[in-house]
């Protein structure tokens, strides 16, 4: 159940409107098939109905369980958020249950702003995509199953006479399959047969467009990571050649400095002479066992450049 206390943890705000769109036209749906039930004196229309609100129930039956996961808390959602109100009304019958939740996210939306709403369908293009499909979907199999039902219910020799030859028939025309053992023999029939075929094109289009930017996607960002990988991999070789003859020329260096030591050094005290050698032979010994690991790291890079 939505507030406006908790809006930002209930509907992920921002980021998850598109999600809150969909479960309210969800609701509306399943009010409006409980609705056109008792209206609709065909009883075949009526089981393309019930077929709906089932998959419908599962829809938000499933939506319960992803508003307990963001709350996190079964007392915080069922009792202090009357999630217990959602839970009651993903079924058809209870399902006017809901309307509280309705209104509240309908008016968390409206508290988000038109800009806010956008950008949540922009950001989130591929979770807005499958949203949307979705819903053509059942919206394109429930009311073109009653269609048919009513424009082939008078015909004779109508080979689309139940629900389930009305779901069976649009399905294999939205799969672009036609089997063809269900056709419409009508012509209202064939005037619905031609927009199930049109819309069934454009939807699998958009899922296989959707599908291939998906796996394009992943297939681009794996090669990238890949190629940030070897330049790093190119920089880090260049760094430790780089530091290796610095720390050659600072050996050099100390070398040459310890032997151009000036004439007068043969007045000062001799142990701190003494001390001076013992110091530049430290450093000398650190700076190669440096070079020595150095070049045990560049030896291992080449080795994995050679496999």
């Amino acid at each position: 159940m939505l507030s406006t206390d908790n809006a930002e943890n209930s509907l992920q705000f921002k980021k998850m409107a598109n999600y809150a769109i969909f479960i309210v036209i969800i609701t509306m749906l399943s009010w409006f098939n409980i609705l056109l039930f008792f209206l609709i004196k065909n009883p075949y229309a009526r089981g393309v109905l019930n077929w709906s609100n089932g998959i419908l129930t599962v829809i938000l039956l499933a939506d319960v369980v992803i508003r307990w996961r963001w709350v996190k808390s079964a007392k915080k959602y069922f009792v202090d958020g009357y999630g217990w109100l959602d839970l009651i009304g993903s079924f058809p019958i209870f399902s006017i249950a809901r309307v509280f939740n309705v209104v509240r996210t309908i008016k968390v939306l409206r508290e988000m702003g038109s800009s806010h709403v956008l950008l949540s369908f922009i950001s989130n293009r591929g979770e807005s995509a499958v949203l949307t499909i979705t819903l053509a979907i059942i919206f394109l199999f429930e009311f073109a199953s009653i269609f048919i039902l009513w424009a082939e219910g008078p015909a004779l020799d109508a080979n689309i006479v139940t629900s389930s030859d009305a779901m069976w028939w649009v399905l294999v025309t939205v799969a672009t399959v036609g089997y063809g053992d269900k056709y419409p023999v009508t012509g209202y029939g064939r005037f619905i047969a031609m927009f199930v075929i049109i819309a069934g094109v454009g939807l699998f289009g958009v899922l296989s467009g959707y599908m291939a930017q998906l796996f394009l996607g992943q297939n681009n960002d794996a090669a990238r990571r890949k190629s940030l990988k070897t330049e790093d991999d190119l920089v880090g070789k260049d760094n430790l050649v780089t530091e290796a003859k610095q720390l050659r020329q600072d050996q050099l260096g100390d070398t040459n400095s310890t032997l151009n030591t000036p004439s007068d050094a043969t007045s000062a005290n001799l142990d701190d002479i003494l001390v001076g050698i013992k110091q530049i032979r430290q450093e000398q010994a650190d700076v190669s066992a440096r070079l020595a690991s150095l070049e045990q790291l560049l030896e291992g890079k080449e080795q994995e450049e050679g496999k």
